[in-house]
């Protein structure tokens, strides 16, 4: 699956220097955000590293991922309303 990821300035360095797979390339970077693409079967190990950077990461394409991430998101914030 073609991913396109957009990761904040915060992260950006990271990203940069810890790639995540050997299909990892930057389609974007400035100040404030970085895109990269990556070419991965899409599993419980790429998730949980998206989940681990919380609201420092956002998926850009597929719209089908998105919208997955979306919804997990979303359940787990219902989690937490009182």
């Amino acid at each position: 699956v073609h991913l396109k990821i957009r990761f904040n300035a915060k992260q950006a360095p990271f990203i940069l220097s810890q790639p995540i797979h050997s299909s990892q390339q930057v389609i974007y970077s400035d100040e404030f955000f970085t895109e990269i693409t990556l070419h991965v079967i899409i599993n419980f190990e790429l998730i949980s590293w998206i989940y681990s950077f919380g609201p420092e990461v956002e998926v850009i394409e597929p719209a089908w991922f998105r919208d997955q991430i979306s919804e997990d998101l979303k359940k787990a914030y219902k989690s937490y309303e009182t």
